[in-house]
């Protein structure tokens, strides 16, 4: 008896049911990413990641396979998204659309998440940054952004910046942290869209694709 993975096997059945009826050439200008001969191609952070036209399947340059959630979120924006250039204005993910809707499970699954490991382990922190090509989010009096221990900001797709912040935990204070999102995120994923790229680029800090 065959066993079907239901969270990732037929999400992904839909959307390549939805995706094969897409304009591809128009896809690729709305998006403004690349397509020739039956293949999108997509910066992730310091990755490439190709998306295949009608099959919906992604991988990366040395040629593995992306994960499931990858996969679905590249196709996503491709299907629906729009790229546009950022005004500069980062924002918290309640502040998005529907992003209040949502606030608890994102807390929980990406903020809560990303202080927990790395509250006590900036070096740790610093390093899966590094390893995702982050770059400092520094202020002008050279401190990290808003007074963190750490900002980082991560060029997840073209002019789609994220801004990860930790304060480290100390005798008083549990660690916290903050992840905002450039002002036209909002324009490329929906709010649940967004709260799978909090998962992406976590998993990618671990190099887990």
């Amino acid at each position: 008896m065959e066993v079907v993975n239901n969270k990732t096997e037929n999400p992904i059945r839909i959307y390549q049911e939805k995706f094969r009826k897409i304009d591809p050439e128009q896809a690729s200008k709305r998006c403004n990413c690349a397509y020739t001969d039956g293949r999108f191609t997509l910066p992730l952070m310091n990755r490439v990641v190709t998306l295949t036209f009608p099959k919906m399947e992604t991988f990366y340059e040395d040629g593995s396979k992306t994960s499931d959630a990858v996969r679905i979120l590249l196709a996503r924006y491709v299907m629906e998204g729009v790229a546009a250039l950022s005004n500069g204005k980062m924002y918290s993910y309640p502040e998005m659309p529907w992003g209040q809707v949502y606030e608890t499970q994102f807390r929980g699954r990406c903020i809560n998440r990303m202080a927990g490991t790395y509250g006590h382990n900036l070096e740790g922190f610093d390093k899966g940054m590094e390893a995702i090509d982050a770059k400092k989010a520094l202020m002008d009096n050279g401190r990290f952004a808003s007074g963190a221990d750490r900002a980082y900001d991560i060029a997840f797709l073209p002019d789609l910046t994220i801004r990860a912040l930790i304060w480290a935990a100390d005798d008083e204070f549990a660690a916290t942290g903050q992840i905002l999102f450039s002002d036209n995120f909002p324009l490329a994923f929906t709010a649940e869209d967004m709260a799978v790229v909090g998962d992406v680029f976590l998993n990618a800090m671990k190099g887990k694709w």
